[in-house]
């Protein structure tokens, strides 16, 4: 039977979505990287969290959740503790900044183990950016999360109320182009919010990682952090907060997948590659919903990019990747890997993403053979060649 370059579209959003899945409910550890501190509520991590995404931009992932983490979990902490007034948030957080180093352009956050070094952000903004969520949080009640209920509360009547939360983070974190007054002013008027609304929404896919990454771990189920949220007794609605209001975080490993393996795939089915990741997610989610409605697929289920492309992108290991549909003779075939025994974790979700993941009684996507011959692949060279194979 011919397949179309929309079937194949169809098969790649189903792999995604089952990778997803056990990106999320699978047994590996979703941070291991993240250090807390000890004694840290739920409340306080969900804010020691935020705050840390707010700098997670330009600097290595795992520095950012092993030392960041831990600073912003004791800020958090200490925060909810001593309810500073906004005028004295400044004052708070001096506790927490190391001197300024010679030929160092930003000032670190001071590290609260003896051998870490100070923790800096990369640019002034984002330093500006934590210094004015605290001080808007305490017009608000001190407390991320119970501001996030009161929204939900709020906003659940709205169409796209997911995404109008995002909007009022935003705000209250990233809009750095206005005042503390003027936001504090934007976020306390209906009518104003309602209007910035309908210029912000159809561009939110744009230079808002962390923001919508976030965002996503409160949102979806499997994530500690939506845990943490129910823990402080926030729950969120599936009416008007669904999954597919989640923008795609771009980001560069979403960027390599998609080069290589996404946005060909998108344009054989006439589909616009023009933009970034996020908008061509978004443009594929519209096709797929519509060619398959009832598609368990959304734009930022592409995030399992970000462990696929490190593992198999970056280190060019096509000859055991799914997706090649270029493979040489002396290569075997990435589903010999898996037992396909009930129990026994899917042996292509952990080579290729790290997920330690159930298969389903049918077998996991790839076995299914949805993968295969999806992606032209990095090492052509390799094709046809039967001296290209192992050395002795």
């Amino acid at each position: 039977m011919r397949t179309t370059p929309t079937d194949r579209l169809v098969s790649l959003a189903k792999v995604v979505s089952w990778l997803d899945s056990a990106r999320w409910t699978g047994r590996q550890p979703d941070n291991p990287a993240l250090r807390v501190v000890e004694g840290a509520r739920a409340g306080d991590r969900i804010l020691g969290h935020w705050l840390t995404y707010v700098t997670d931009r330009m600097r290595p992932w795992e520095d950012v959740w092993y030392r960041g983490a831990l600073i912003f979990s004791r800020v958090a902490v200490d925060y909810a503790t001593e309810k500073p007034q906004p005028g004295a948030v400044d004052e708070f957080l001096e506790c927490y900044r190391a001197p300024a180093a010679p030929g160092q352009k930003m000032r670190g956050w001071r590290p609260l183990v003896e051998d870490d070094v100070p923790y800096r952000s990369r640019y002034p903004d984002d330093d500006a950016s934590i210094y004015r969520t605290l001080k808007l949080l305490a017009h608000l009640g001190w407390s991320l999360d119970s501001w996030l209920k009161e929204l939900i509360h709020d906003l659940g009547g709205q169409g796209n109320a997911l995404r109008r939360i995002a909007q009022r983070l935003d705000i209250l974190t990233y809009r750095l182009t206005i005042t503390d007054d003027e936001a504090l002013t934007f976020l306390n008027n209906e009518e104003a919010l309602a209007k910035d609304f309908l210029r912000w929404n159809p561009r939110a896919h744009a230079d808002r990682k962390r923001l919508w990454a976030a965002l996503r771990d409160y949102r979806k189920p499997g994530s500690r952090w939506h845990d943490y949220l129910q823990d402080c007794g926030v729950s969120w609605p599936q009416e008007n907060f669904d999954l597919a209001q989640l923008e795609l975080p771009g980001d560069v490993w979403n960027a390599r997948f998609f080069e290589h393996l996404v946005e060909p795939l998108a344009k054989r089915a006439g589909i616009e590659i023009v933009g970034n990741s996020a908008l061509v997610a978004r443009r594929i989610y519209d096709v797929v919903r519509r060619l398959d409605p009832g598609t368990a697929f959304y734009p930022e289920q592409f995030d399992v990019s970000f462990d696929f492309a490190q593992r198999m992108c970056d280190t060019m290991a096509c000859w055991c990747c799914p997706f090649w549909k270029r493979r040489p003779p002396f290569t075997a075939s990435p589903i010999e890997l898996c037992r396909r025994e009930q129990g026994v974790p899917c042996a292509l979700a952990l080579v290729t993403c790290g997920y330690l993941a159930e298969p389903s009684d049918s077998g996991c996507p790839f076995c299914q053979g949805l993968a295969d011959g999806l992606c032209d692949g990095l090492i052509s060279h390799l094709v046809n060649n039967p001296e290209s194979g192992p050395s002795s």
